[in-house]
């Protein structure tokens, strides 16, 4: 993995960002708020997603929000607060596999993770979400700022 230091939402002209979200539609912190106020397509996706069913715990759901960005909602999380943890790490490994899976059937790009996805807010541990994100992706960048 190659740490980059830039700001994933502002820097990012090409590729994928993928950022933790919760089962409960909200995107009311975080990197996750900032997305939904960026590109509000994004929160409205998410929400339709979990209303039918296709996003569920250990699912992502791919926005293209440009021609040559896409946002992946990652569902790393069911519920959400700042008392305890709340990214499942087995649920996190899944968001990989699968963002991976559909990845078969893009044009190739970046992956991009904010530095600390799934561990401020949701009470994650670096040391495991990294270690899980270089297992699967070990090309990644990590946007740290």
């Amino acid at each position: 993995m190659t740490e980059v230091y830039s700001d994933i939402l502002k820097d990012i002209k090409t590729g994928i960002i993928c950022h933790q979200v919760n089962c409960q539609g909200k995107m009311g912190a975080g990197i996750a708020l900032q997305i939904r106020k960026k590109w509000p397509v994004v929160y409205k996706e998410y929400l339709t997603a979990l209303e039918i069913g296709e996003l569920q715990l250990g699912k992502v759901q791919l926005v293209r929000v440009s021609p040559k960005i896409i946002v992946c909602n990652m569902a790393a999380q069911d519920r959400y607060g700042r008392d305890k943890r709340y990214t499942d790490y087995g649920a996190f490994a899944s968001c990989l596999l699968h963002l991976k899976e559909k990845m078969k059937f893009l044009q190739p790009l970046p992956v991009c993770f904010p530095y600390g996805i799934g561990c401020n807010n949701a009470g994650g541990d670096w040391t495991v979400i990294k270690a899980l994100i270089g297992d699967v992706f070990p090309h990644a960048y990590i946007c740290k700022l």
